[in-house]
């Protein structure tokens, strides 16, 4: 008797190391890291570009984990929610472009209280001291997940949205992000995804900016300026930025890769 050999179906589209994609600007893993006893040092960029993150002052670095089972045993980086947060020098790579792609996996370790911003990350003016001088964040607080787009510099105007269908926060979860600074309405700046599903968006601050290109910026994760104020209270294990809009097929590859190394299911 004779059985036929199954062979599993394949990944459609089939996944992708980032490095394999091209726009590559930024990419954070949590395993790629500098520490001391239980501090980070540098978070090194794995994408060839040297935007390493550091923070020189001790009291405010991340922590690492060596083996979160959250992220199927793999390292995370965590904040306190306090003051923690690392920063990158100027990300040459954006500058002049329109549309950026962001990858972050990551979850809270506990429910955030609103209304404070859980930053998990952000490209910001040199001194990010306020949020309507960002080029770009992620956030979030018991209301869900949000996004912000700022005009840089002056007037500083903004625009804000929340997922409209948050994920739990506290388990792990792809937050994916198209973000297009030449969008006219708050629906063609904002193309978010959950674990690779499309997540609509509701309307909240939106001070009509003039659309602009994205600026040289630095990257900062978990805060938004010198003193980290609404830093973020939450463990991330990879950040990738693209500057870029990627396809779909460069989209869900990306995340089949992210879903398969985290145990993340991914929306077929």
């Amino acid at each position: 008797m004779s059985f036929p050999i199954l062979f599993p179906l394949p990944e459609n589209p089939p996944r992708q190391q980032p490095d394999g994609i091209s726009g590559l600007a930024c990419w954070y893993r949590s395993d790629d890291k500098l520490t001391g006893p239980t501090d980070v040092l540098v978070w090194y960029d794995r994408s060839g570009n040297g935007h390493d993150l550091t923070d020189p002052t001790a009291g405010r670095r991340p922590h690492h984990i060596d083996s979160d089972p959250l992220f199927a045993g793999h390292p995370a980086i965590t904040a306190d929610g306090v003051n923690d947060y690392l920063l990158s020098d100027t990300v040459t790579e954006i500058s002049g472009v329109t549309e950026i792609t962001t990858f972050s996996v990551q979850y809270a370790p506990t429910t955030a209280t609103a209304p404070n911003l859980d930053i998990v990350w952000n490209f910001c003016t040199t001194s990010g001291s306020t949020l309507t001088s960002l080029n770009a964040n992620c956030y979030f607080n018991t209301l869900g997940v949000h996004y912000n787009i700022g005009s840089v510099p002056t007037p500083g105007l903004s625009s804000v949205v929340r997922l409209t269908s948050p994920p739990v926060l506290t388990v792990p979860f792809i937050a994916t992000t198209i973000w297009n600074r030449a969008g006219t309405t708050q629906a063609t700046r904002y193309t978010p995804f959950i674990n690779g599903s499309p997540r609509a968006i509701t309307s909240m601050t939106d001070l009509q900016f003039t659309p602009a290109n994205f600026t040289s910026s630095n990257l900062m994760v978990f805060g938004r300026n010198s003193t980290a104020t609404t830093a973020g209270h939450c463990h991330m294990a990879e950040l990738i930025i693209y500057n870029r809009r990627l396809t779909d097929s460069e989209r869900r590859a990306v995340e089949n890769y992210l879903g398969a190394r985290y145990g993340i299911a991914i929306s077929s």
